[in-house]
């Protein structure tokens, strides 16, 4: 298509399960002025299949679909930079094909754009596990400070869904996502492009059904996904270091810095104390920021100080004590009982 009005822009990986579901519901929206772009980035299972074998029962969108094949498997950053590059409407739109929209999503988007005049339009969504949907209601704020803060902070989400973008606005400012950094990638974007948003609008429906029981998502824990976190802190603290809102924000970048760096203290499986002290040393201070329980804040504070032998020495004695506890309960449910007090 030439110059659609929106280009609907959907990844394609290891979603055999849920790619008809999702295209249906593409397909299916009520607005025409569409031009639907999948990119398929080599995923291994049969989903590009089912894709094709569900376009035939839509004759009159065939015309509006391209299918984008990767030569070899590049991860989702590389994959949403295709769909740019490759997206000839006014407005763009990524939907996860693990995910559903309601048909009417990108009518009301757009609508709102034309009529608010805005680079981005956001609306609810619902979090769909299997057996049930949760509600979220949200909106960024107007102050470009406290927007900034907000979803630096993730106090607002930073999901590349949902959100409906005007195409200048990655062009102007010359945004594309880091090639490599495959989780937060879409945190460092929206972080870009909210930044460089003039005017924000919101349809005040939930409108995206985002599925959180997909095992072949990218945000399973690994060392890699480590990795990425921390290296889109690293990229969005040299953005906007260069900002006049640098001020304003680091108190939220530190506290994502230190959140990010956890995992080398809490999780053993990743237990590397001298990680921890070379990655945002800056940020140790930052676990003040949060409420978080005495027995955190007592390891955070040491690791601050660099008492990484006494931090491991309360998490053996956490580690004992929810053994004990456990056996407890397992003892009760087979109905043992304390012996009586034996008589004096």
């Amino acid at each position: 298509m030439n110059n659609p009005k929106v280009s609907v822009l959907v990844p394609i990986y290891g979603v055999e399960k849920y790619i008809e579901r999702c295209a249906r519901s593409l397909f299916e929206q009520t607005f025409e002025d569409i031009e639907y772009i999948f990119v398929n980035d080599c995923t291994p299972d049969q989903s590009v299949e089912i894709l094709k074998n569900t376009l035939e029962e839509y004759k009159t969108v065939k015309s509006k679909v391209r299918i984008i094949q990767h030569d070899k498997n590049r991860g989702i950053a590389a994959v949403r930079n295709t769909c740019i590059e490759n997206a000839n409407g006014i407005y763009t739109l990524f939907v996860d094909s693990d995910d559903k929209v309601e048909k009417n999503m990108v009518e009301l988007l757009f609508n709102k754009a034309i009529k608010e005049n805005a680079e981005i339009v956001s609306c609810q969504y619902y979090f769909s596990y299997i057996d049930h949907e949760e509600l979220k209601e949200e909106f960024f704020p107007k102050d470009l400070h406290q927007r900034m803060f907000n979803i630096i902070s993730l106090n607002n989400s930073a999901f590349m869904w949902r959100l409906l973008i005007k195409k200048e606005l990655y062009t102007n400012n010359k945004l594309r996502f880091i090639d490599g950094i495959n989780v937060a990638e879409d945190y460092i974007m929206v972080s870009k492009l909210l930044y460089y948003a003039r005017r924000i609008s919101y349809v005040d429906e939930p409108l995206y059904h985002y599925t959180k029981y997909n095992p072949q998502n990218y945000s399973q824990l690994s060392i890699r996904n480590i990795e990425d976190r921390i290296n889109a802190a690293k990229e969005l603290d040299l953005f906007f270091r260069a900002s006049a809102i640098y001020d304003h924000i680091k108190e939220a970048l530190d506290g994502r810095k230190f959140i990010i760096k956890t995992v080398f203290i809490l999780n053993n499986d990743y237990e590397d104390f001298d990680r921890w002290k070379r990655t945002f040393p800056e940020s140790d201070y930052a676990w003040r920021l949060f409420y978080f329980r005495f027995d955190y804040k007592i390891i955070y504070w040491l690791a601050e100080k660099h008492m990484f032998k006494c931090i491991r020495l309360i998490k053996i004695a956490k580690s004992t004590l929810s053994k004990i506890n456990h056996l407890l309960k397992r003892l009760n449910a087979l109905g043992w009982q304390e012996p009586a007090a034996l008589p004096v």
